[in-house]
């Protein structure tokens, strides 16, 4: 069975710049996500990464959120997220990093 393609949006809703992948966070995505994310960043103060439309993410998608986090921190920028499936969100859990990241419940509530 050949896989979902993998797609990445980066959009600018006036405060933030988002950064919207489809798909799975795996092995083989994670640096195209990481890559992303960072470049996002560009001189804006915040990064939403909207994680709504990931269907799996594995632990080197998770470790590849939180170096972007670490980075962006470093550079001044915040990284936040938003909740992806209950799937998705376990994985954060099950590894014991959602604490360590910061949740846009508000966002997560509303569709863009």
């Amino acid at each position: 069975m050949k896989p979902a393609p993998f797609l990445l949006e980066i959009r600018d809703d006036g405060r933030s710049r988002l950064v919207v992948p489809h798909g799975d966070v795996d092995i083989a995505t994670a640096p195209e996500l990481a890559g992303a994310v960072l470049r996002a960043a560009g001189e804006v103060p915040a990064v939403v990464l909207d994680l709504r439309d990931v269907r799996f993410i594995d632990s080197s998608g998770i470790g590849a959120v939180l170096d972007c986090r670490r980075r962006l921190a470093e550079r001044g920028t915040e990284l936040t997220m938003v909740r992806g499936p209950r799937a998705v969100q376990s994985a954060f859990e099950l590894c014991g990093v959602a604490r360590l990241l910061s949740w846009d419940e508000e966002r997560a509530r509303s569709t863009s």
